[in-house]
């Protein structure tokens, strides 16, 4: 059984995609805000919810939780959760320094629960077959990458994104896929 949040990606992406699942379970979701949560489950037919993390942490049921929050609460809550052994699914960026990431790993690691970000393409069957590609050589050697990925969201100005001191901007919002994907494609370091 797991556990989801409030936030927009996590009701009209994440939700809905673990509910397809036949592995997967949605048994609560978490606020801070009771009410907001209530809704959420009501709309979304979720069976608990959670006016605090602290309370869903502690349920003994959930087995892991899937953390869509403000990227500067990735670790905490990653932390948190992983003490109170559940398995974590954090959004991206998991972290926003190396350091954040290896205390978050550390902390997985010692509870012995899984952890992993949630970059969703990595696990479509295309992206082993364009790795096979590339070390078979049969495209040739791969001097570049050229890639974007981009939206329009400048009419939020509200919008977490756009709070550098929460961590956002474009690069750890989406400009981290291109840069993870090549990363994941030439299985190495990128070089500027």
């Amino acid at each position: 059984m797991g556990h989801s949040g409030c936030a927009g990606i996590a009701k009209w992406a994440v939700i809905p995609g673990l509910k397809e699942s036949r592995l997967n379970e949605v048994a609560a979701i978490a606020s801070r805000h009771i009410d907001k949560a209530k809704s959420v489950a009501e709309e979304l037919h979720i069976p608990a919810a959670y006016g605090s993390y602290e309370e869903l942490l502690e349920d003994p049921s959930i087995e892991a939780v899937y953390i869509p929050l403000p990227n500067h609460l990735h670790k905490e809550w990653t932390i948190r959760a992983a003490e109170a052994g559940k398995h974590i699914l954090c959004e991206k960026p998991m972290a926003l320094t190396e350091a954040e990431a290896s205390d978050m790993a550390e902390a997985a690691a010692k509870a012995g629960v899984l952890l992993s970000e949630a970059f969703m393409y990595r696990h479509h069957p295309r992206y082993d077959i364009i790795k096979d590609l590339i070390a078979s050589g049969s495209i040739g050697e791969i001097r570049a990458i050229h890639s974007s990925f981009t939206f329009n969201n400048s009419g939020d100005a509200g919008n977490v994104r756009f709070r550098r001191d929460w961590g956002g901007g474009s690069i750890y919002d989406i400009g981290c896929y291109p840069i993870n994907a090549a990363r994941l494609l030439l299985g190495r370091e990128l070089k500027p």
